[in-house]
C-alpha cells in the first residue's frame, strides 16, 4: 500500500510539474514571439544600409517594443569623439555638449569605461552597474551623475557598443528612471 502510495503521489508530482511548464510556456508564448518579431524587424532595419541618423529612431521604436524604456539615445563617433547624437527626450540633447566637452574620455573614466576602453572589453549589452568604477554612493555624489545622467532620467541605464572591429563607432543606450523597474 505505501510503494502504491509513494507512486500515485510521484505521478501527482509529474503532473503537477508538467502542468506548471505548460502553464509557464503558455504566459510565454506572445512574449517569445513579439521578441521574435522585434529581433526580425530590426535585423531588417539593419540591413537596409540606411545612415544611422535615419535607422536609429526606427531602431529604438522596435527595441523599446520589447524591452520598455522611457529614454534613449545613439551617439555617433568619430576620430575626435561623438559626431552626432539621436535622442528620443530633450534633456540628453541639453546634456549632450555638456557631456562631451567635460566628459568623454576623461572624466568620465573616473566613473565607468571611456569608449575605447569599452570598445575592447564589453562583449553585448552592460547594465550601468557592470561598468561603473565606484561605490554607488561615490557615482550619485559625481557630477557625471548629478549634471548628465540624472537630469535626462537614465539612472538605470544599459549599452551596446558598436563597433568596426575593435574601432568604436557608437553606443546605443536604453534608460529608465531609478524608481522604475531595472532591466
Amino acid at each position: 500500500a505505501r510503494e502504491r502510495e509513494a507512486k500515485r503521489a510521484e505521478a501527482e508530482e509529474r503532473n503537477r510539474r508538467y502542468r506548471d511548464r505548460k502553464a509557464h510556456e503558455e504566459r510565454l508564448a506572445p512574449v517569445e514571439a513579439a521578441i521574435a518579431q522585434a529581433e526580425s524587424r530590426l535585423r531588417q532595419l539593419c540591413c537596409l544600409g540606411m545612415p544611422g541618423p535615419v535607422v536609429a529612431p526606427m531602431l529604438f521604436r522596435e527595441l523599446n517594443e520589447v524591452v520598455p524604456f522611457e529614454t534613449c539615445f545613439h551617439m555617433w563617433l568619430g576620430a575626435g569623439g561623438p559626431v552626432d547624437l539621436y535622442f528620443n527626450t530633450p534633456e540628453v540633447g541639453q546634456s549632450f555638449a555638456l557631456y562631451r566637452d567635460s566628459f568623454f574620455g576623461t572624466r568620465e573614466a573616473e566613473v565607468w569605461s571611456t569608449v575605447d576602453e569599452a570598445a575592447r572589453t564589453e562583449v553585448g549589452p552592460h547594465h550601468v552597474h557592470q561598468v561603473l568604477r565606484l561605490t554607488k554612493t561615490a557615482y550619485e555624489r559625481h557630477p557625471i551623475y548629478n549634471e548628465i545622467v540624472r537630469p535626462c532620467g537614465a539612472e538605470v541605464f544599459v549599452r551596446l557598443m558598436v563597433c568596426d572591429g575593435e574601432a568604436p563607432v557608437g553606443s546605443f543606450q536604453v534608460a529608465r528612471r531609478a524608481h522604475d523597474r531595472d532591466f
